[in-house]
């Protein structure tokens, strides 16, 4: 389930890249995200639930923080998929959990130890490994998924935080709205004639985004967060063969190199945050 959700992404991802051939991202990101509401909304017609009832959150505040770091992830991931190879932007995106680490002191009040500042500074030399700054190859929208990585790390701890407090539905109702409603202020400013094979195309990337979510949401319901953590790490496998299909793009040994680093920087954080926790009272 967990697998086929990340899946999933790859695919919204890749999709978001086909359309970005045609418009600007901004006007990517807004139709993607109402096309997710959209899909959204029809889950929950046809689930029958109360939507008055879903709107209700304790934590109001911590959702829209929610809704706009969101916005933020894909805006910057989708404005690289416009320069970039599917496979090297999904890579340098998976700084994020070494940005959760640097995070969590300041947002939850963690103590973070030098052991996981450490594998942070590994896995961003891997990052500058498929970067490459300085060389002949660089080219500044290789910084575009790390502001993706850091605005998606700010996600999944305002999600810690709202654990327990509001309804994962709430929780995603919120976040669609608020991104979707967010997405309105930039797209006017880049908008585009759009087709109808564009918009049907738009919103089948919105049915496979929510299809994601749904897996995840289910499978972190099924099985513990460590359980599933390392296998975030498939995704990259599934980015990588989308590119090849879809685009003919294969990773160079920069992107392979610098993947392997913060793979195993990440794998290192996620093996030392379960050590922690089973030591805790």
């Amino acid at each position: 389930m967990f697998t086929l959700g990340l899946s999933f992404i790859a695919l919204a991802d890749a999709m978001a890249k086909v359309l970005g051939q045609s418009m600007p991202s901004p006007q990517v990101v807004w139709l993607y995200l109402v096309s997710v509401l959209a899909a959204l909304m029809i889950y929950f017609a046809i689930t029958r639930q109360n939507l008055r009832k879903l709107a209700q959150t304790k934590r109001p505040w911590l959702q829209v923080a929610r809704g706009f770091s969101i916005l933020g992830s894909l805006t910057f991931i989708f404005a690289s998929l416009q320069y970039l190879p599917l496979a090297e932007a999904t890579v340098i995106n998976f700084t994020g959990p070494l940005f959760m680490v640097a995070l969590a002191g300041p947002m939850l009040g963690e103590t973070v130890g030098w052991r996981r500042w450490a594998a942070v500074l590994v896995g961003l030399v891997g990052a500058m490994i498929v970067v490459r700054p300085g060389s002949d190859v660089f080219q500044w929208a290789a910084l575009l998924p790390i502001g993706s990585a850091l605005f998606f790390a700010i996600f999944q701890l305002i999600t810690r935080k709202l654990a327990g407090q509001d309804s994962t539905m709430t929780t995603l109702l919120y976040t669609q709205v608020v991104a979707a409603a967010g997405a309105v202020l930039a797209a006017p400013f880049f908008w585009t004639p759009v087709t109808g094979y564009q918009f049907g195309y738009a919103f089948l990337a919105g049915v496979v985004g929510l299809a994601a979510h749904i897996c995840m949401f289910n499978a972190f319901r099924l099985a513990d967060a460590s359980l599933l953590a390392p296998i975030n790490y498939t995704r990259i496998v599934a980015s990588v063969l989308l590119g090849y299909f879809m685009f003919g793009d294969l990773p160079d040994i920069y992107t392979i190199a610098g993947g392997a680093v913060i793979i195993g920087s990440g794998l290192f954080v996620i093996w030392r945050e379960t050590q922690v926790r089973r030591v805790r009272p």
